[in-house]
């Protein structure tokens, strides 16, 4: 009960007093030999556990278990904080700061005073026995080999006391041989060999600790240390409790068969016999404390298997007074667990572990996929045992193997997030690649060969993809510090031009102008260019990815090699095209949005001169651009309608100046119109590559029926029918009968832009504004529905999920932006109400949405708390429990172990973990919303309500 206590504690006294580094250094007063502080002079941020007094920063997980022990019934923990002038405070049930602050309630002086303290551990370190006064090894405090002072024993030790003063009064054989018998268990000295020796190492890693102490070590490396020596003490604990339990079976065996009375005849020593089993079972029950807390089996990740490597050499070294092997061995043991933990601190030594282990894990995985089935399945086989069994054996095989290549991926990220040597990073993936392909052909054809070859083969696709990545990364560095540099020369190029424009100097401002457009246009070209390849890429892409099938099918690693080589380059370009394509469409769209914005104020403030100019600029800026044409339509529409509207008003009333202005602007929105469904325009050009990419997917193709609905799509391509050439394309991928490749899936996805596009050009001027319209009304409709209280966080978060679901019907696709600023609005007016469903610390690893632990244990209304010695961490509240340990799919709820979906993550103390099932098991659900895509956490429940109410 008092270490759970002081698990709650930590998980935020701790963060307010070490992060916050404001305890005073050298607090403690001197005290003389068994003199014991009062309850005023005892310094704060100092804890009270059970009899001990412990500064903060001094406490470790080893003082927190000794501390725990030595309570008996004083279970109350108590801290004397720094943030309210000394107070002291029963923080057994705390949850939060306030308790330790002024908002908490204070514990009187004379309760601290009224305690049992026996030993003070100092801001240093050092523990002292409060009634000598000297300094004592912690683990030493209680001496498991002496059985009188076991707790478990101590019924014993009471009926020895009435024993002795029964047999002062009358002595009987009876008496005599039951004190005998219980002497034989808790007075006979234990001092085996094995317990002389664990003593011995554990005296000289006592030895090894006080030196890191001399040498200033770090704090963690300490601690580090003593949890160690902790262990070996688990180990001595457990030697003794195993010798008393063996003397309590011996000696109930005695008091069952060899006791008598005065005559010579065997006494019924039932009640001896009775408490012997009582203290049997409760030695046993300690027994199987000590056991589960004992290294069990070597962990099945390499960096676990490397950090007790480390741990044993560090003790081995200490042990031997290799004081300089032990300090390396201990760097290597902390770097470890900083890995481990998502720290980054000392990457060069972390980087000299990671590779070897990277070499190691993969040279094992080869060997296991050359050896084929494992030789117990080859026995089962030979001894004909039924297929349930044989499947078990190679069900265990496969996960097995499941499990290296999961660690194998797990090493190759802590080595890119450290790597930043672009070409020792994509040598060193290379090589693994290179191992890979090399093994496909030497896999057995046997039982496993067929699995055996697809995880090999996902494993080869994902070293590609990273170096894909690499690639990607490094040439879009290159390619963004082209595009700045040509930015700032244009940006310092345009202030010239403003001030030769300012000065009446046309001349040179012309000349500026002309150099504006020059790298305008070469920056447009890099975008354009990137553009122009994609489709040639994308078909390159499709025709590689094929023959690296069969080179793989046909064990031809060499090839594959080769292919694999030009795949990732093709990738990388890919990827490069379409990011720069998307930044420029981006960037034009939100440029010509605000020309608009700006042309719109000026028609309304009927400062036509200044309207005609904007829109001689939004012409430009389309004629340039042309891919922005279909986005610009229905507001050109819109603005065409206010002008004609405006320019009836000036006919009307004789305004012949603004009647000119105004027909210029509706000439030139006229003439864009027409341009933006010409030959020229956008839609033109992606009918002409459906159609030529039609011919190029079914060449050679000699199905009729297939023929006759490409001739139909065509024509209903020429009539510009593209839902129904939609319904076409999806019929000949039925005839084709194949999984869909990446061609007719390009096809698919240009349909669907050209069919929502014509959708947006037939809307008449101001048929957005009716579509939102339509939208307010039904989510009006929907929200009165639910009896939700107007403008409560309820609704808001119901609105917020309502309009989730609605911007996902087809029919509001053209207002999806504005849906999504909706969201924006209704999130902002959720939080200010107080309730923050939203979580910041997000990031996506492959495809899969990681949240921080941290964050959601806050959404969730749950305590979080970063063990970091054993790199796990809880989320909690009452009785339920989560505990995630970085680097394992591993997943303890409520003492039940289950699996994530992906490996949990550390970075900064913060494990991360797959949103989805973490907050399933929770009982909550999350969507992405607003602009940003904020991940939106909230309870199940509320699935359901807006299930019923669009039902």
């Amino acid at each position: 009960m008092l270490k759970e206590t002081m698990k709650k504690f930590t998980a935020f006294i701790i963060l307010f007093t070490l992060a916050a580094g404001i305890l005073p250094p050298g607090a403690f007063t001197s005290h003389g030999a068994g003199v014991r502080p009062s309850a005023s002079d005892i310094p704060s941020g100092t804890l009270i556990i059970g009899t001990h007094l412990i500064h903060i920063k001094a406490l470790n997980s080893e003082l927190l278990s000794i501390a725990s022990d030595s309570g008996g019934g004083q279970q109350s923990v108590y801290y004397k904080s720094e943030f309210a002038q000394g107070a002291w405070f029963d923080i057994s049930n705390a949850s939060g700061f306030s308790e330790i602050s002024h908002e908490g309630t204070p514990v009187k002086n004379s309760v601290i005073d009224a305690l049992t303290l026996t030993h003070w551990t100092k801001e240093d370190g050092k523990t002292i026995e409060l009634d000598t006064g000297r300094v004592v090894d912690i683990h030493k405090i209680n001496d498991p080999s002496d059985f009188s002072t076991l707790s478990e024993l101590a019924e014993l030790k009471t009926r020895r006391e009435m024993l002795i003063e029964a047999l002062k009064e009358e002595e009987t054989g009876e008496n005599r041989k039951k004190l005998q018998s219980i002497e034989r268990v808790i007075a006979a000295p234990f001092n085996s060999q094995e317990l002389q020796r664990i003593s011995q190492e554990m005296d000289a890693i006592e030895k090894y600790i006080n030196h890191l102490k001399e040498s200033n070590a770090r704090e963690d490396w300490i601690n580090t240390v003593t949890e160690l020596k902790g262990l070996m003490n688990s180990s001595r604990t457990l030697l003794c409790y195993r010798e008393a339990g063996e003397r309590l079976n011996s000696e109930i065996s005695f008091v069952e068969t060899k006791i008598t009375d005065s005559d010579g005849k065997k006494a019924a020593a039932s009640d001896l016999s009775s408490a012997y089993y009582s203290c049997l079972d409760a030695v046993n029950k300690k027994i199987s404390e000590l056991e589960t807390g004992q290294p069990g089996s070597l962990p099945a990740d390499s960096l676990g298997r490397e950090k007790i490597k480390y741990s044993e050499e560090v003790l081995r070294h200490a042990i031997d007074s290799s004081y300089d092997k032990a300090d390396i061995s201990l760097q290597k043991y902390m770097s470890v667990q900083n890995i481990l933990e998502g720290l980054k601190l000392d990457i060069p030594l972390e980087l000299s572990i990671l590779k070897p282990l990277l070499t190691a894990a993969c040279g094992e995985l080869f060997s296991i996929c050359s050896a084929g089935v494992p030789e117990d399945y080859r026995a089962a086989v030979a001894s004909g045992e039924p297929a349930v069994v044989l499947g078990s054996i190679k069900a265990e095989h496969m996960s097995a193997l499941s499990s290296l290549i999961s660690d194998v991926k797990s090493i190759t990220w802590y080595i890119k997030e450290r790597e930043s040597d672009s070409a020792l990073l994509q040598a060193d993936l290379s090589s693994v690649m290179k191992g890979c392909l090399d093994t496909i052909p030497k896999i057995p054809q046997d039982d496993v060969h067929d699995d055996t070859l697809v995880i090999v083969k996902e494993l080869v696709s994902w070293f590609n993809n990273e170096i894909s990545l690499i690639r990607e990364q490094e040439i879009a560095t290159g390619l963004s510090s082209g595009l700045k540099a040509l930015d700032d020369k244009i940006s310092d190029l345009a202030e010239d031009y403003l001030t030769a424009l300012d000065s009446r100097n046309l001349s040179l401002a012309q000349s500026i102008k002309s150099e504006i457009d020059e790298l305008s246009a070469r920056r447009s070209d890099m975008y354009e260019s990137a553009s122009q390849e994609q489709a040639k890429l994308l078909a390159q892409k499709e025709e590689l990815e094929a023959r690296l099938e069969e080179a793989l099918g046909n064990g031809d690693s060499i090839l594959a090699g080769e292919l694999l080589d030009l795949l990732a380059s093709v990738n990388t370009s890919l990827s490069i095209r379409s990011n720069a394509t998307d930044k420029v469409s981006s960037a034009i769209n939100a440029a010509i949005a605000d020309l608009f914005s700006e042309f719109e104020e000026h028609l309304d403030k009927n400062s036509l001169p200044d309207a005609l100019s904007k829109m001689n600029e939004i012409s430009d800026m389309l004629k340039g651009n042309p891919s922005a044409s279909g986005t610009s339509l229905p507001l050109l529409k819109s603005d065409l309608s206010k002008v004609q509207s405006k320019l009836g008003k000036a006919e009307a009333e004789g305004r012949l100046t603004d009647c000119d202005s105004l027909k210029a602007i509706e000439l030139l929105i006229n003439t864009l119109l027409e341009s933006a469904s010409g030959p020229g325009s956008n839609i033109s050009k992606l009918k002409d590559s459906v159609s030529s990419g039609l011919d190029s997917l079914l060449s050679g193709v000699k199905n009729d029926a297939v023929k006759a609905a490409a001739a139909s799509l065509k024509k209903d391509l020429n009539e510009n029918k593209f839902t129904d050439a939609l319904s076409k394309l999806k019929d000949i991928s039925k005839e084709l009968g194949s999984p869909p490749s990446s061609s007719l899936q390009k096809l698919e996805g240009q349909l669907e832009a050209l069919a929502e596009a014509a959708s947006i050009s037939q809307q008449p001027p101001g048929s957005t504004d009716a579509l939102k319209n339509a939208l307010l009304s039904r989510l009006d409709s929907l929200l009165s529905k639910s009896g939700a209280a107007s403008g409560s966080s309820q609704q808001m978060l119901l609105k917020i999920l309502l309009l989730d679901r609605l911007g996902k019907d087809t029919e509001y696709s053209a207002i999806k932006d504005w849906i999504k600023s909706m969201q924006d609005d209704a999130l902002a007016l959720l939080t200010s109400s107080g309730y923050d469903y939203t979580a910041e610390d997000f990031k996506f690893i492959g495809k899969t949405g990681y949240v921080s632990l941290k964050e959601l244990a806050k959404i969730t209304g749950r305590r979080y708390v970063w063990q970091r010695s054993t790199g796990t961490a809880s989320i909690a509240k009452g009785k339920a429990s989560m505990v995630f340990k970085s680097g394992s799919t591993d997943i303890v709820i409520d003492g039940k172990t289950k699996k994530l979906p992906g490996k949990a993550v550390a970075s900064q103390g913060v494990i991360y973990a797959p949103i989805s099932y973490v907050a399933a098991e929770l009982g909550y659900s999350w969507i992405p919303a607003g602009k940003k895509s904020k991940p939106l956490i909230y309870p199940q429940g509320m699935d359901e309500t807006v299930e019923k109410l669009f039902k």
